[in-house]
């Protein structure tokens, strides 16, 4: 099967987003011949593939080192100029790509806090 698609345009944003997160390569392999990482990047790439208007990412970087990552980061930041971006994370990192984040304790929503205020509150505290 591969990358082919029915809607060319899909197909071009598929390229160019596995491209992006470095995985373009892997477009006719089977999942059982990639890494871990290789996997997750090209759940990414296929998440934002038709621009989706929300798009629900849970523990995004989870599998990726620190190149890869901030990749996963920077693109996911990049998609909230088309759709809403949903994280779940316990990266600090990702509050770059955020806006607002929900703080949980013991599954339930505790307060909601702007990313940028949160930013300064941990680079204070070190």
């Amino acid at each position: 099967m591969g990358c082919e698609t029915v809607d060319a345009a899909a197909e071009k944003r598929t390229r160019e987003q596995l491209e992006l997160l470095g995985v373009g390569k892997l477009c006719h392999k089977l999942p059982s011949q990639m890494s871990g990482g290789e996997k997750q990047r090209v759940c990414v790439a296929r998440a934002m593939m038709n621009d989706p208007a929300v798009i629900f990412a849970d523990e995004p970087t989870a599998s990726l080192d620190h190149r890869n990552g901030h990749m996963v980061i920077e693109l996911l930041s990049a998609y909230k100029d088309r759709g809403t971006v949903i994280i779940v994370t316990h990266d600090a990192e990702m509050l770059s790509a955020a806006d607002r984040v929900l703080i949980m304790r013991d599954g339930k929503a505790v307060e909601w806090v702007e990313a940028n205020d949160l930013i300064k509150m941990r680079s204070l505290s070190k």
